[in-house]
């Protein structure tokens, strides 16, 4: 599965593998969309393959990355034509963390400065996103999450005086008051539950708007996770996870990162003893199955690069599931991608 996997970045992305997964890179990182970057680092990362991550790229990343305008952070160097937003800001932060980690490459101090506030909580102490979009539970959860990934990721550097780990809490528990609903710990962003329910329609036209609002929520628990605070409405988030696992054998029609959005969310909700009775470890077996079977076959044309990164989070989460060793296909031991990362 692992050759499969790396063939499968060479051929989407052959850019960004010859930067990566080469011994002596070339181009420039320029040449390579941001978002492959992150998903080339992140899946060699849960491949176990980080060996192959060129040193050389590792830092020049890193440089780039220190010195440019990302979202909440509008001063510095243009690294795209559309500012980077905050589900990709956190992302690309992800992978810096990943590889300062592993130790390629040093996340550097001037990355955790010159990031304003007032663009990414309002004065609640609330996550800030497009207005426009309030209704989209799915897209703003985005914004919902990322701004809060952000933070943790500059606080967790220790080399920003004004953003701690106290204000995330801070931030994390606004949002449980405001923004999340105590009985289904769902978003609840919007103010009309009226037009709330003609989106709801309309939305379902395309997709299943109660997996789309329970992976929109876990965009903001991950940090929570990271963060070590218990989740708003935890026993009914287990039970909804629970309901949206008896899809077989993925939650769409390939694996991808809304996979590991319930699977994660299935482990991560289950407290200690409530649901004993729930066969999760069996079900958790088939998933992992399933999706090695996937990547190891003919993966078919369409599968996008950034859809890997979330497949392979989802073996690792169910070998947590079994209390597994080593996980299946991979070989390597179980890696909870949110508490080394903060963000996928």
């Amino acid at each position: 599965m692992i050759s499969n996997c790396v063939n499968f970045v060479h051929q989407v992305a052959p850019a960004g593998a010859s930067l990566w997964l080469s011994d002596t890179p070339t181009g420039a990182l320029s040449d390579v969309a941001l978002q492959d970057h992150a998903d080339i680092i992140y899946s060699a990362y849960l491949l176990g393959q980080t060996e192959k991550l060129n040193k050389q790229t590792a830092q020049a990343y890193q440089s780039m990355l220190a010195g440019a305008r990302l979202y909440g952070r509008p001063d510095g160097e243009a690294i795209a034509e559309k500012g980077p937003n905050a589900h990709l800001t956190a992302y690309l932060l992800g992978a810096a963390r990943l590889l300062d980690h592993i130790g390629k490459a040093l996340m550097l101090p001037a990355l955790f400065q010159g990031w304003k506030l007032d663009q990414l909580i309002d004065s609640h102490e609330v996550p800030l996103w497009p207005r426009a979009w309030t209704h989209h539970i799915w897209r703003v959860s985005h914004w919902i999450g990322g701004g809060p990934s952000i933070l943790l990721q500059v606080a967790r550097s220790g080399s920003n005086d004004t953003i701690d780990e106290a204000l995330v809490r801070r931030v994390l528990a606004a949002s449980g008051e405001r923004i999340i609903d105590a009985r289904t710990g769902l978003l609840r962003p919007f103010k009309s539950a009226l037009l709330q329910k003609a989106f709801k329609a309309a939305y379902r036209l395309r997709h299943d708007p109660e997996i789309g609002e329970l992976g929109g929520v876990v965009h903001i628990l991950w940090v929570y996770h990271a963060a070590g605070v218990p989740y708003v409405g935890c026993d009914a988030l287990f039970d909804n996870a629970w309901k949206h696992l008896q899809s077989e054998p993925f939650m769409e029609k390939v694996p991808y990162c809304l996979d590991f959005d319930i699977v994660q969310l299935a482990r991560t909700a289950n407290r200690p003893g409530r649901n004993d009775a729930i066969p999760l470890a069996e079900r958790a077996r088939r998933y992992s199955d399933d999706i090695v079977t996937f990547l190891e076959g003919d993966i078919p044309e369409g599968y996008t690069l950034h859809k890997l990164p979330g497949a392979l989070a989802t073996i690792h989460e169910c070998a947590l599931i079994r209390e597994e060793a080593i996980v299946p296909g991979i070989g390597t031991a179980p890696i909870d991608i949110i508490k080394d990362a903060y963000w996928i």
